[in-house]
C-alpha cells in the first residue's frame, strides 16, 4: 500500500534511502529527501530515513512473533560491500538509533555466500575446494555489484580478495559483459594461484 500510494505523490515520497546514505557528494545528516519535494513538504536526512526502515523491520518483527522479541535476537544488518567507511558508520548509528543494541554489519556478499554454504548442507565442499575464487554477482535495479571471495581451506575459511569499489565501481548491468571477463582474465591468477578457471557453482 505504501508503495502504490508513493507512486501517486512522488515529491513526498523517500526512496533510495540506502543510495543516498553512501553519496559522498552530499550531508547525509541533513534532512534533503525527498530530493524534489516543494517547500512545503518536511523532509528528512538520509540517516533518519535509514532509521525509520529499521525501526519499521522491528516492530515487525515485534508484532509477529510476540513469543521471542526482537531485543532478545542476534541481528545482522547486511550492507553493500561498496558502501564507504561514512556509510557504514552511518548505518551502525541507524541501527542504534532504532533500538538495536548489538547488531552485527554484515556484507552483502559474505551474507550471500554464508546463505549458500548453509543452503548446500555440506555439498559445497563438493562443488569448490582451497584455492578457488568464487563470484558474488549481486544484480539491482542500477547498479551490479560484483566480488570476489577466495576459498582458503575446505573448513570455510576465505577472504574478499575484490569488491565493487575496488574494481568495477558498481557497473551497470549492460556493460558488466564485455568488461568483467578482460578484468577476471588480468586479475584472477595474480590474486589466487591455485585456482581452476571455468568452473563455478549455482
Amino acid at each position: 500500500m505504501a508503495r502504490s500510494r508513493g507512486a501517486t505523490t512522488p515529491i513526498r515520497l523517500v526512496s533510495s534511502a540506502k543510495s543516498w546514505l553512501c553519496h559522498p557528494g552530499v550531508d547525509r545528516r541533513a534532512a534533503i529527501l525527498p530530493a524534489d519535494a516543494p517547500e512545503e513538504v518536511t523532509r528528512v536526512s538520509p540517516l533518519d530515513a535509514s532509521t525509520r526502515y529499521l525501526q519499521h523491520l522491528r516492530r515487525a518483527w515485534d508484532q509477529a512473533h510476540p513469543e521471542a522479541p526482537f531485543d532478545q535476537q542476534q541481528v545482522t544488518v547486511t550492507i553493500p560491500a561498496s558502501f564507504d567507511p561514512g556509510a557504514r558508520v552511518l548505518t551502525a548509528e541507524a541501527a542504534r538509533n532504532a533500538g538495536y543494541s548489538s547488531a552485527t554489519l554484515l556484507e552483502e556478499p559474505q551474507a550471500a555466500l554464508y546463505s549458500w554454504i548453509q543452503g548446500s548442507g555440506g555439498a559445497w565442499r563438493k562443488q569448490v575446494k582451497a584455492g578457488d575464487i568464487v563470484l558474488v554477482v549481486d544484480v539491482g535495479g542500477g547498479t551490479s555489484d560484483f566480488s570476489l571471495i577466495a576459498i582458503r581451506n575446505a573448513r570455510a575459511r576465505w577472504s574478499r580478495t575484490a569488491s565493487p569499489s575496488a574494481t568495477t565501481s558498481c557497473w551497470a548491468a549492460t556493460t558488466w559483459t564485455w568488461r568483467w571477463p578482460t578484468w577476471w582474465r588480468a586479475n584472477s591468477r595474480r590474486m589466487a594461484p591455485n585456482s581452476t578457471p571455468g568452473r563455478c557453482a549455482p
